[in-house]
């Protein structure tokens, strides 16, 4: 029987993956609940909700902020690739080690699900300029070769984090709408009509280059709260 678009598209799982210490967590409070935290347990997993409204449809995006890698066992890393559909791939740019990860990281959770999945890489902490050990020109270079969208961005300056994850809930809803009509369980259509276009430009700087992925996110203890953002 045929899913209809709305209902197919109704909600959207992202993980959050990277080294401790990159920002995942203030990553997912600047987007849900509006507000920079400097300090926070980086070994808590947690998950937070929001709302938008992406080509005249409502999502739910639920974000599951996972601890930092070396903090994984691997149960949790399992269960983690195994309820997300999409992936935001964080490192900060104050870490070179934490950008070296990337690539692995995105192979290992290929692997485990057994095709290539939506993902995005975002680099953290881009206000701190003269702490920075990874160019942008070289995360650019690395999201063409893994074939991912890149946005450079700060949580406390608020840079580039709405647009980064509407791009992630764009990429995966059409990756879902896709694999389903390989698959028969819908018509053939017009995904541009039911994902809407390139995400918007808030006005932020930042690195964005091509690519067709997506990636994952992180939290701190605090209560999950849910808001509205309209996105036209």
């Amino acid at each position: 029987m045929a899913l209809s678009p709305r209902k197919e598209n109704s909600g959207v799982k992202l993980a959050v993956l990277g080294d401790a210490g990159v920002g995942k967590t203030a990553l997912a409070i600047r987007l849900c609940l509006n507000h920079f935290i400097e300090r926070y347990d980086p070994t808590i997993e947690d998950s937070y909700h929001k709302h938008f409204i992406i080509a005249h449809q409502s999502c739910t995006l639920e974000i599951l902020d996972t601890a930092g890698l070396e903090e994984y066992s691997a149960g949790l890393r399992e269960q983690w690739i195994r309820d997300a559909e999409g992936f935001v791939l964080v490192y900060s740019v104050t870490s070179r080690a934490s950008f070296q990860k990337i690539a692995p990281m995105l192979a290992a959770v290929e692997r485990q699900k057994g095709e290539q999945v939506p993902a995005i890489i975002v680099a953290t902490k881009s206000d701190k300029v003269g702490e920075r050990q990874v160019p942008s020109i070289e995360g650019s270079h690395l999201s063409k070769k893994l074939k991912c969208e890149f946005f450079e961005s700060s949580a406390r300056n608020d840079i580039n984090i709405t647009r980064a994850f509407t791009e992630a809930v764009k990429i995966t809803r059409a990756s879902r709408l896709a694999k389903a009509e390989r698959i028969g369980h819908i018509p053939p259509r017009d995904l541009s009509k039911l994902i809407g276009g390139a995400a918007p430009d808030n006005g932020s700087s930042g690195v964005l280059s091509g690519g067709k992925k997506i990636a994952a996110f992180k939290s701190n203890g605090k209560p999950k709260k849910k808001e509205d953002c309209v996105l036209m």
